[in-house]
């Protein structure tokens, strides 16, 4: 390792990322200006009001989501909380960040 990386890590950190940001920045720019989009406003606004529809053919209920307005409007906020109120190890850390 150099001197200067000795010296100053936390100011060669926050380079590092800081150039990485601006690079990701710049690629997301770069990407938003590739294609025009041929759907309209009104289309896409209507495919979403479509399938949060449960008249429409095209609804598909998801049961947890289900589940969930269920307990919520019953007020079992204990049972909500239960399910992820749950000890984390390091082990469960570690192992989701490497996963990201």
């Amino acid at each position: 390792m150099s001197n200067i990386a000795q010296v100053y890590p936390a100011r060669l950190r926050k380079s590092k990322i800081t150039r990485l940001a601006k690079l990701y920045l710049k690629l997301l720019k770069d990407a938003c200006c590739l294609q025009e989009s041929n759907v309209s406003l009104d289309n896409f606004e209507n495919y979403f009001r479509v399938i949060n529809c449960p008249e429409s053919r095209f609804y598909n209920t998801d049961e947890d989501v289900l589940n969930f307005i269920h307990r919520y409007e019953q007020n079992e906020f204990d049972v909500i909380f239960d399910e992820i109120n749950v000890p984390v190890s390091h082990e469960d850390v570690t192992k989701a960040i490497k996963q990201l």
